[in-house]
């Protein structure tokens, strides 16, 4: 698992880059990110279960969104005192937070024009300037707080906020696509 990104790099990848898997891939199992050791791995119905029974009231639900025909995690997300939900996206791994554009202009008290970072990156066959600014928030998933330190959009983003793995980091999160839970531990 990759959490960096480098949009500028050049060169020969050593294959050639289709895609990535998604979710109907995964079917209705479960499975687990551990970021501290940077791997995945699957867990047989008895093994959740039994992770489930260890540790009651932790798993929280989920639901799958809709964007565009893409089936994605959405999370309730509690950002500073706005309630919302988020795409989960391990695509964008460099990034805490994506607002919309009025979201974020709110939530950081700045502009596009007046944003302190400006990251080009491919995105659906084309470069996209997203841009970031300093936010210094609090983010309420799952019965933990994560900072958020870094809030991101660009002017043509129309949906839901997405959070990416860079809050995640330190954490495990574990998913059971079966009964639409997850939990961070």
């Amino acid at each position: 698992m990759q959490h960096g990104f480098d949009p500028n790099l050049e060169g020969d990848y050593p294959f050639p880059i289709l895609g990535s898997l998604g979710l109907d891939f995964l079917g209705q199992i479960g499975f687990v990110l551990d970021y501290p050791e940077q791997r995945i791995f699957f867990l047989s119905e008895n093994e959740l279960n039994l992770l489930k029974a260890d540790h009651p009231g932790v798993f929280h639900p989920f639901s799958y969104g809709d964007e565009e025909s893409m089936k994605q995690i959405n999370f309730r997300l509690q950002l500073d005192d706005q309630e919302m939900t988020a795409i989960f996206d391990t695509a964008s791994s460099m990034f805490e937070l994506i607002l919309p554009p009025k979201a974020w202009e709110s939530h950081t008290q700045t502009t596009f024009l007046e944003a302190e970072r400006q990251v080009a990156i491919p995105a659906w066959g084309k470069m996209i300037n997203i841009y970031g600014q300093s936010c210094h928030s609090k983010a309420l998933l799952a019965g933990k707080e994560f900072p958020i330190s870094e809030c991101f959009s660009w002017p043509d983003f129309s949906w839901k906020p997405i959070i990416g793995n860079k809050p995640f980091l330190e954490n495990i999160v574990v998913f059971d696509l079966r009964y639409l839970a997850y939990a961070i531990f």
